[in-house]
């Protein structure tokens, strides 16, 4: 696939091919050509190749958190899982939630697109941890979730003791591809866990080109993610969730950025900024094509340098007709609504 963006003083080319689950990208501004290979869809490869690009085109980095200067104070905290505890286990132990019990801690996680959905681990000290099963083994994710790997995201679990019950919400991706809050019981922390059998909050699916008739991208949730489930005082229980359109806004701005190149000055004023957003929306049409994370990190630079300018890209963007989806979207409302007594919204 080619691509490219024009602007007064530069254009980024980007050819991006497929490479089994790699991918290989000839970048080109100007006299200089670069290959990239990047060998999975991993945020570390990806952290690397925008290093990478960085050095050789001016464009800006990730953030990242450096070591520690000897001499300087080190961080009050260490990490605690290393590995992971299982060989089924394959996204490690991202999102991580405590639950203190009777029995000690237990420990559920994201697991992203692996078989074995939510790992389980248990505790007594919350120093040294085991694993103890998952949430959705293999073959019995519920039937309303896509799942699979490329095609499944199990994001976010927590557990809550309700009544004689353990209750669990998380996030999964429906079948039509938009977010889903979903809520599974269990007689103990390590199971057997069964889902109520349908989603308790649907996101909406949208299409992130921004234009409705627009068949050539795929559809993103609108967003229902990160659910915590809240007991009161009087023992009522309360269903939290954000709606997330972090991963919504960026791609489309990316296009915006790619039809109207002359903004990108006006939303940054560091050139490797500018650089970045340049390039962001040069790959923009072959991000369209990834599957969900790919397509943010394809997107990490632009989106970061969007943080680093937020007050300053907002105003502009309210006073461009064409990114009223896009500002909107800039946005994370909080919800709340009651669960009755079988975990079902009121």
């Amino acid at each position: 696939m080619l691509m490219n963006t024009t602007e007064r003083t530069e254009t980024f080319v980007v050819d991006a091919v497929a490479d089994g689950i790699a991918t290989r990208f000839t970048v080109r501004l100007g006299d200089v050509e670069k290959t990239y290979r990047i060998p999975t869809g991993q945020h570390n490869h990806y952290a690397v190749f925008f290093g990478e690009l960085a050095r050789d085109f001016g464009t800006r980095a990730h953030h990242h958190r450096p070591s520690p200067i000897d001499g300087e104070l080190e961080p009050d905290w260490r990490p605690l899982i290393l590995e992971n505890l299982s060989p089924r286990t394959t996204a490690g132990y991202g999102d991580p939630a405590v639950l203190k019990t009777d029995e000690g801690y237990f420990l559920v996680a994201t697991s992203n697109d692996a078989v074995d959905a939510f790992p389980i681990l248990h505790s007594d000290d919350l120093e040294t941890w085991t694993h103890r099963g998952f949430v959705f083994p293999e073959g019995e994710a519920p039937e309303w979730t896509a799942h699979g790997r490329t095609v499944g995201d199990y994001w976010a679990p927590e557990m809550a003791k309700c009544g004689d019950e353990y209750w669990l919400v998380y996030t999964a991706r429906q079948r039509s591809n938009a977010l889903a809050i979903g809520l599974a019981k269990a007689p103990h922390p390590t199971g057997p866990w069964t889902d109520i059998g349908h989603p308790l909050v649907s996101g909406f699916a949208i299409n992130t080109t921004n234009y409705p008739d627009d068949p050539s991208e795929p559809l993103l949730s609108g967003g229902v993610i990160d659910s915590h489930i809240f007991i009161d005082a009087n023992g009522e229980r309360y269903l939290f969730w954000k709606r997330d359109t972090n991963g919504v806004w960026p791609r489309p701005l990316a296009g915006l950025l790619r039809r109207q190149p002359e903004l990108v000055n006006q939303l940054f004023e560091n050139e490797a900024e500018r650089r970045a957003a340049r390039f962001a929306a040069a790959v923009q049409p072959w991000a369209g094509s990834r599957r969900p994370m790919e397509r943010f990190f394809l997107m990490q630079p632009l989106i970061e340098a969007v943080l680093d300018n937020w007050e300053r890209v907002r105003t502009i963007l309210a006073d461009v007709p064409e990114a009223d989806f896009i500002y909107d979207a800039m946005s994370t409302p909080i919800h709340a609504q009651r669960l009755d007594a079988n975990g079902e919204l009121t």
